[in-house]
This record gives structure tokens, C-alpha cells and sequence, in this order.
């Protein structure tokens, strides 16, 4: 009876540190890890040590609903939270144990390779990552578009998104450039979430649904967020997007949206995931304002030995 006592106060205790931990872990600290990690390539990149945490919460969002139930009734006795705090606080927890494998590797102490939750690609040592970071509230289409673009299919069923990374290789000065496209949760509950994704993100697309002028009015948030963060936003490229342009039912007309636009001073375009319009433009355009490498991607997916020709002479980046 003493030792079930004992072994039940110590799993209190275990569960209530890693939370606490989870809750106060600074990410000024990871986000100065992961700094020396890019130079040094001895640690995981930010998507793969980030995804350790990722994981740990989808794996409790992606149990089937009646486990998932029967399980918040189990927790509930305990007056334990399952809602999407609790999911956060897992990521953080994970997100924290992945960096601490890795430092312990490092240091020897730990003599094992990089860790990594499965499902999660490892990408090249070499390899030179240009992070696009999709943002919008749930339900605009931000998913759709990334998949008609990445995969070049629609889904009409919407599935809430905790956090998808999707990557295109492009072939750049006879090296490897991978295009990172992550796409963002639509709910406001990962705010630690948001930090991390726009400190790492060299572009960001900026989504709301022309049928909603909330939407639109959400994204405000998180511009400023971009602001606060980057400091100045004159050289990142942002696209404002007007999805579901397809649809009769507007609440933003296009002038409307394209005055938030300058105010904002990005660009701004209307898109349709559904009927396939202007997707590709919209990265192609998001990648022409990038000032740091010139990126060339082929709308119609098709490339003449010539053009290829003169985008290796120009320097250019390309679709594999």
C-alpha cells in the first residue's frame, strides 16, 4: 500500500515538473540553440527537433475519437485539461526533450546519432532550406493551397491542421535547395507555435477567405507578430492571399483587400485551391520578391532544355 502511495506522489511529481517545465521553458533559449545548431550542423534543424514536440500532440489528436473520448473521461477524474493547452504543453515538453538528447550527444555523454519521431524526413547536412510560412485562419483554405501546389490535388473535406511540413527540392548552382512550405495551425491556441515558425521563416503567406471578412481582420494579429519579430519587414517577402475567389458570396472585395495590402506593404492576390487558380503564381510571385536568392519556378511545370540552359548560366533555382 505504501510503495502504490509512493509510486503514485512520484508520478504527480514527474507529470507536474515536465508541465511546469514545459510552461517556463524560455524560447529565446531554444530559438539561441538552434542559432548554433545552423552553424555548427551538429544538432537537428528546427523542423525536426520541433517535430519531437509536434508529435507527442498529434499522437493524442489522431486517436480515434471514441478512444480519444473514453480517454478524456479517464483524465478528467484527475482534473487534467485535454484541451488544445495541454497539447501545447506536450509539444514544449517534447520539443525540450529532443534538445536535450541532442545536447547529450554532443557533449559524449550520450554517444547516439540524431533522433527523430518517425514520419519526420531528415534533411541533407548540405542542404540550403528556404522556409515559407503559410498563416491564416481555420478554414480559408491555407491546406488546400499548399496541396494543390505541393501535390497538385483538392480535398473538400476540411481537416483542422495542428502543423504540416511539406518540401519541394529545387536544383540550385548544382546544389540542393529545399523549398520548406510549413502550414499553420488556424487556431489561436499555439501561440509558442507561431513564434517559433515566423523566427524561422524567411516568407510568409498571409490567407483569408474572400466569403469572410473575419478572416481577414485575423491575420492583423498575427502581421504585427511578423513586425515585433523580425524587426522590420521591408526585405521579407509577405503575400496577402484572398482565397475561395471562386465563390459569389464575397464579404472582402478585392479593393478592399488590396488597401489592407499596401497598408501593410506587401503583395496581394487572389487564389482558388478548388479551381486551381493562381496557385502557382502565388509562390512564383512570393519567391520573385526574395531579395536574397533568385528563385525561378515553372508555372506550367514544363521546361525546355534551353531555359534550363540559361537559368544554370543566370544562377538561377528550379523545380526538380
Amino acid at each position: 500500500m505504501t510503495k502504490l502511495l509512493v509510486a503514485k506522489v512520484l508520478c504527480m511529481v514527474g507529470v507536474f515538473f515536465f508541465m511546469l517545465l514545459g510552461s517556463l521553458l524560455p524560447v529565446k533559449v531554444i530559438e539561441a540553440d538552434f542559432e548554433k545548431a545552423h552553424r555548427s550542423k551538429k544538432v537537428l534543424s528546427l523542423c525536426n527537433t520541433f517535430g519531437g514536440g509536434v508529435f507527442l500532440a498529434t499522437c493524442f489528436n489522431a486517436l480515434l475519437p471514441a478512444v480519444r473520448d473514453k480517454l478524456q473521461q479517464v483524465l478528467s477524474l484527475g482534473h487534467i485539461s485535454t484541451d488544445y493547452p495541454l497539447a501545447e504543453t506536450l509539444m514544449m515538453v517534447g520539443f525540450f526533450l529532443t534538445v536535450f538528447v541532442e545536447q547529450l550527444g554532443r557533449s559524449g555523454v550520450l554517444a547516439a546519432g540524431p533522433v527523430r519521431p518517425a514520419g519526420f524526413e531528415k534533411m541533407p547536412e548540405q542542404s540550403n532550406d528556404y522556409r515559407v510560412v503559410v498563416f491564416g485562419a481555420g478554414g480559408v483554405g491555407k491546406s488546400s493551397l499548399v496541396l494543390r501546389f505541393v501535390k497538385g490535388t483538392f480535398r473538400d473535406t476540411y481537416i483542422p491542421t495542428i502543423e504540416d511540413t511539406y518540401r519541394q527540392v529545387i536544383s540550385c548552382d548544382k546544389s540542393v535547395c529545399t523549398l520548406q512550405i510549413t502550414d499553420t495551425t488556424g487556431s489561436h491556441q499555439f501561440p509558442a507555435m507561431q513564434r517559433l515558425s515566423i523566427s524561422k521563416g524567411h516568407a510568409f503567406i498571409l490567407v483569408f477567405s474572400v466569403t469572410s471578412k473575419q478572416s481577414l481582420d485575423e491575420l492583423s494579429p498575427i502581421y504585427k507578430l511578423i513586425v515585433q519579430i523580425k524587426g522590420s519587414v521591408e526585405d521579407i517577402p509577405i503575400m496577402l492571399v484572398g482565397n475561395k475567389c471562386d465563390e459569389t458570396q464575397r464579404e472582402v472585395h478585392t479593393r478592399e483587400a488590396q488597401a489592407v495590402a499596401q497598408e501593410w506593404k506587401c503583395a496581394f492576390m487572389e487564389t482558388s485551391a478548388k479551381m486551381n487558380y493562381n496557385v502557382k503564381e502565388l509562390f512564383q510571385e512570393l519567391l520573385t520578391l526574395e531579395t536574397r536568392r533568385s528563385v525561378s519556378l515553372s508555372v506550367d511545370g514544363k521546361r525546355s532544355s534551353k531555359q534550363k540552359r540559361a537559368d544554370r548560366i543566370k544562377g538561377k533555382c528550379a523545380l526538380m
